[in-house]
């Protein structure tokens, strides 16, 4: 059974719709995931003394773990991505068919002269990846604050570091818990 242009087309946007969907499922799923560990990261920070140096180690252990799924979630979007984009290269492809411009078959065309084109430049950044960069910060600085706020209430010769203006907003935070 002969197959003409219209229906490769057809097949391959219900394919890459479908590979569309799993795309938006691998983001919840990551979201939520990492999400929960945020709040168990957040939780041992809130609820910190800033006298236990354990709780520093286990925040840095939490941020090690968070940042490895954020990782792998940008990798895993970064290979979904890598498929779409040759997708619809695909798409754009055959709507220059003779008998798809007949049609007027070409809106990946219009839409990528129109959107997504000017997206290649690497300044770029999806909701999702600042989304990836946040999460990493925030890996980053809670175990960073803790063991800041943890080393003014344990060592004493840090009090000799911190500048005084600035010791005197710290006291406060490590005095209230």
């Amino acid at each position: 059974m002969p197959h003409d242009v219209f229906d490769v087309y057809e097949a391959v946007i219900k394919d890459t719709n479908s590979l569309n969907d799993r795309r938006r499922q691998l983001d919840s799923l990551y979201v939520t995931l990492i999400t929960f560990i945020l709040t168990g990261d957040a939780y041992l920070t809130f609820y910190s003394a800033f006298d236990n140096w354990l709780l520093v180690f286990v925040t840095i252990g939490v941020g090690l773990v968070g940042g490895a799924v954020t990782t792998r979630w940008r990798e895993g979007l970064k290979n979904i991505d890598d498929i779409l984009n040759h997708r619809y290269a695909f798409l754009r492809k055959l709507e220059q068919d003779p008998a798809m411009t007949a049609l007027g078959a070409s809106v990946y065309s219009d839409e990528w002269k129109a959107i997504y084109e000017r997206r290649k430049d690497r300044k770029y950044r999806t909701v999702t990846s600042r989304l990836q960069v946040t999460f990493l910060t925030v890996f980053i600085l809670i175990p960073v604050l803790l063991a800041a706020l943890t080393a003014v209430e344990t060592i004493p010769a840090v009090h000799d570091l911190v500048p005084t203006v600035i010791l005197q907003y710290i006291h406060p935070i490590i005095q209230t818990k």
